[in-house]
């Protein structure tokens, strides 16, 4: 298992992913690719500063992060957040282990 950023990660991935991550939510979510997409350049999606976390090559958890300037500052905030089905039951330390990542010590970002 590994932790990268999704620069060289296809959008029909990160569809499937989000697609599984929030499968199993009261709340059905309908997302096709084409309205992720649109959320995804509506919202500033960088996918140099997203992260996902990889299980044998396939995207398990992810973190769409977006990218603004605001009043001359870059700022990054989370677009979503999502942990495919079969990894939920470790939500936390999956979660906690990608959120690691300092974002910090690699961009010039405030987080919001």
């Amino acid at each position: 298992m590994h932790i990268r950023n999704l620069t060289k990660t296809p959008l029909s991935e990160i569809h499937s992913a989000f697609e599984d991550a929030f499968s199993e939510y009261e709340i059905k979510i309908q997302m096709p690719m084409e309205r992720l997409e649109k959320m995804m350049i509506t919202r500033s999606f960088d996918p140099g500063l997203s992260l996902g976390y990889f299980s044998e090559n396939r995207l398990a958890g992810f973190i769409l992060v977006g990218h603004r300037k605001i009043d001359k500052k870059d700022v990054c905030y989370d677009i979503a957040t999502g942990i495919i089905h079969s990894f939920q039951k470790n939500y936390g330390p999956v979660r906690n282990r990608i959120r690691g990542q300092d974002m910090k010590k690699t961009t010039n970002c405030s987080t919001t």
